[in-house]
């Protein structure tokens, strides 16, 4: 039997405000891999540290990208979506101190907008990093359900400037299949870079909705560094700016 959860408040050095994660929880071990080990430190190839940035954290957990993305870009701000209720606290509590700049969304990521259902064996104490949403077999189902909402939707309520940039990390235990196969994938058009983690292995063929959806959008090949790929997208480029990048990379080879 687990003991029961407690909240531990850690003052990191060389960070403006304390983390808090929970023990027994992954958490600990999420705050090391992202904060310490800068697993998302990739994505800061792809973008302008001098430029507004927006950050879609889709998955939250407990909102160490987040925070992560936050402390590296001064012009960053974030929308953390979580479907966890356990995780969406936690989200809070580590994101609440940056004000308007950081936004947290209880909900699901999905291909359309309307009610989704936890899969039962991952909402156990224990799986809060690996919930998993579907939707729904039939109105009692709802009993126990999570608003889902799709990235168009995220990215019109931010209201994000023409010269911003849009970055998403996606780590969501396999509903990026859905997600890539939605009715339109347009929104795509709109983004910089994807760092995303592909749950194959519950036998969903998440990575061919993902690569056939960003064929034809991709800067550069994708690049996986551990469980996360790293892709850059055309995005906002203008055809000009696109051009000086191909030429850039030119002259350097």
């Amino acid at each position: 039997m687990m003991p029961p959860l407690r909240t531990l408040k850690l003052d990191i050095a060389g960070h403006a405000y304390p983390f808090y994660a929970r023990w027994p929880a992954s958490d600990l071990h999420i705050l090391y891999t992202i904060i310490e080990r800068k697993e998302y430190a990739p994505i800061a190839g792809y973008l302008d540290g001098a430029a507004d940035i927006v950050f879609l954290d889709l998955g939250a957990n407990i909102g160490a990208a987040s925070r992560y993305v936050l402390e590296t870009f001064p012009r960053a701000r974030v929308i953390a979506v979580e479907p966890d209720a356990g995780n969406i606290a936690m989200c809070h509590m580590n994101l609440d101190p940056y004000g308007a700049r950081a936004r947290v969304v209880h909900a699901a990521v999905w291909n359309k907008n309307g009610r989704l259902v936890f899969e039962n064996e991952t909402t156990q104490i224990g799986m809060e990093a690996g919930v998993r949403v579907l939707e729904p077999g039939s109105v009692e189902d709802l009993a126990h359900s999570v608003e889902g909402v799709d990235i168009p939707t995220l990215i019109s309520e931010a209201c994000i400037a023409p010269e911003s940039q849009i970055a998403l990390k996606i780590d969501v235990e396999g509903s990026e299949k859905e997600i890539f196969s939605g009715p339109s994938l347009d929104w795509l058009d709109e983004i910089s870079c994807i760092a995303i983690e592909l749950h194959d292995s519950i036998g969903k063929k998440c990575s061919d909705s993902f690569y056939a959806a960003v064929e034809g959008r991709l800067l550069e090949p994708p690049r996986q560094i551990n469980d996360t790929v790293f892709v850059g997208l055309k995005g906002r480029l203008s055809a000009l700016e696109l051009a000086s990048r191909h030429d850039a990379k030119g002259a350097a080879l």
